[in-house]
C-alpha cells in the first residue's frame, strides 16, 4: 500500500478520434471503451506509462508491476475528459516483482468519476471456470505513444503457457499469442476483454516475435479486490467521521466562547464598569429621563476614603482621560471590582 500524500498521481479517460493507422492494429474511438484508463507521469513531457480499467467509480485496476516500476513518479495528466488525484495504491500482500506472481494492484482516488455515458466502469468476470469455455480470443487494450490501440489474442492452454521455458506460470495467469504480432503492445495494466468483462490484466504484452502475452486472471483475485476495497472504505468512512466530528467539536467550541462573551458583557451591563479616580473607584447611577443639568450622584470608595460627586447631565459622564483606559482593560479586571449596580449605569458607560 502506497499512500497518496507520498505517490500523489493522477488518472484520466481522454477521449481520442483515430482515423488512421500505420499498423494491421485496430485503433478504436475511446468512446467505445469508456473504461479504460491512462496513468500518466508529468515529469518532463506527459507521458503515458500504465494502463488501468474502472471497475468502481473510485478504484482503478492495474499491474503491480508496472506502477512499482513507473519511469518517474505519477503526478498531474492534463488533458482528457476526467481527472482525478490518486489517494492511494494498493498492491497485493504477496506481489513478487522479480517473478511477476500476484502481479495485480488497486488504486484508490481521491475523488470518484462522475459516470457518464463516456466514463463508466467494467464488470469483472466472477466465474471460476475455464475462460478458454467461453472465449477463445480476447480483446487486449492498451496505449502506444498515447494513443489506444486495441489487438485480439488466442488464449493457449495451460499446459503450454506452464511449458514455456523460461516463463513463471501458475494457476493465477493464462497467456495468449496474438494473431498480428507487428501489433502487439509493450503496454502493462490493461484489461483482457471478453464479452465486455474484464478477464485479466496484461502483465506484458509478447516482448519478442512467436512469444506469449501473460495475463493475471481476476477471478483468482476477487476476494483480494472485495476485501481491499471494502476495508479502505470502512477506513475512509471512519475518517471522514473523525473529521466532521472535529469540526463539529470546533463549532461548538467556538458558540460556548460566543456564549461567555455574551454573559460577560450582561455582566457588565447588569452590575457595572467600576471607575477609577485618584484613590476611589466610583460607580454612579443615573436616570435615562432625568433632566438637563444632571442629578446627584452617589459613589462608593473601597478604600475609605471620601467619595466624590461625579457631574451627570444628560446621560452624559464626564471624567478623567486615564478613566477609560481602565475601561478598555476592564474586561480583564472585572472579576476583580464587581459592584451592584442597575441596568442604567452599564448603558451609561458603553454607550
Amino acid at each position: 500500500m502506497v499512500d497518496g500524500s507520498s505517490l500523489i498521481a493522477s488518472v484520466i479517460i481522454t477521449l481520442f478520434n483515430i482515423a488512421f493507422a500505420n499498423f494491421k492494429v485496430e485503433y478504436p474511438n475511446i468512446s467505445n471503451y469508456p473504461y479504460m484508463v491512462s496513468i500518466r507521469s508529468n515529469e518532463g513531457p506527459f507521458k503515458h506509462f500504465c494502463s488501468g480499467s474502472l471497475i468502481r467509480s473510485q478504484w482503478v485496476l492495474t499491474s503491480a508491476y508496472c506502477m512499482n516500476n513507473s519511469p518517474a513518479v505519477p503526478n498531474l495528466m492534463v488533458t482528457g475528459v476526467q481527472t482525478r488525484d490518486v489517494r492511494k495504491i494498493f498492491y497485493h500482500e504477496e506481489f513478487n516483482p522479480t517473478q511477476l506472481l500476484n502481479d495485480i494492484a488497486l488504486v484508490l482516488l481521491h475523488e470518484p468519476f462522475q459516470l457518464t455515458v463516456k466514463v463508466c466502469s467494467i464488470p469483472l468476470y466472477r466465474m471460476d471456470i475455464s475462460m478458454k469455455s467461453k472465449c477463445k480470443t480476447i480483446e487486449v487494450l492498451g496505449f502506444e505513444d498515447n494513443i489506444l490501440v486495441k489487438y485480439k489474442h488466442t488464449i493457449i492452454s495451460d499446459k503450454q503457457c506452464s511449458e514455456r521455458e523460461g516463463t513463471e506460470f501458475t494457476v493465477n495467469n493464462f497467456c495468449g499469442t496474438a494473431e498480428n504480432m507487428t501489433s502487439c503492445s509493450r503496454d502493462s495494466g490493461g484489461p483482457a476483454v471478453c464479452r465486455d468483462f474484464c478477464f485479466g490484466v496484461t502483465i506484458y504484452g509478447c516482448p519478442w516475435e512467436g512469444s506469449y502475452s501473460f495475463f493475471t486472471r481476476v477471478d483468482r483475485y476477487l476476494n483480494f479486490l472485495k476485501k481491499t476495497m471494502k476495508e479502505d472504505l470502512s477506513s475512509l468512512k471512519r475518517r471522514v467521521f473523525l473529521e466532521k466530528r472535529s469540526a463539529s467539536n470546533f463549532m461548538g467550541f467556538g458558540i460556548m466562547i460566543g456564549i461567555i462573551i455574551i454573559l460577560l458583557i450582561i455582566v457588565c451591563l447588569t452590575f457595572g464598569i467600576p471607575l477609577r479616580s485618584g484613590q476611589q473607584f466610583h460607580l454612579v447611577r443615573s436616570c435615562p429621563i432625568c433632566s438637563l443639568g444632571g442629578e446627584k450622584p452617589y459613589s462608593h470608595s473601597p478604600f475609605g476614603t471620601e467619595p466624590i460627586d461625579l457631574p451627570l447631565e444628560n446621560q452624559l459622564l464626564l471624567t478623567a482621560l486615564h478613566v477609560w483606559d481602565y475601561f478598555a482593560r476592564a474586561p480583564f479586571d472585572i472579576l476583580k471590582h464587581l459592584y451592584r449596580m442597575d441596568m442604567h449605569i452599564g448603558l451609561s458607560l458603553l454607550f
